[in-house]
């Protein structure tokens, strides 16, 4: 079994689902990890980025690993390697090439 995890599904505009994305990212407890772990992420989704470039996407530019770490901490919450793609207008075919070859692994739709 793997580990819980949520998913939103909504009917909303992609901009409005993003704020209720937000809030709730400001009120579920994150589980405390440490600046090693963190790292490990920051890699990760700083190449699924690249990934996307390589598919002609243009995400937004990665912070330094240190403003990522202090977002991580913040309420806000860190930079994701989708921040700038308009997810919401992908077709399934767009979907599905993404996820296969660039995993983003925190991205479910």
């Amino acid at each position: 079994m793997g580990t819980p995890s949520y998913r939103l599904e909504s009917d909303l505009p992609t901009d409005q689902a993003n704020a209720v994305t937000d809030e709730c990212r400001r009120v579920v407890p994150r589980k405390i990890k440490t600046d090693a772990e963190i790292r490990v992420i920051y890699d990760r989704w700083v190449n699924e980025r690249i990934c996307l470039v390589g598919l002609g996407y243009q995400p937004t530019e990665p912070p330094s690993f240190e403003q990522f770490l202090s977002d991580w901490r913040s309420p806000r919450g860190p930079w994701m390697p989708i921040d700038g793609v308009d997810t919401g207008s992908w077709t399934s075919d767009e979907y599905e090439e993404a996820k296969a070859k660039c995993t983003l692994e925190m991205f479910d739709r």
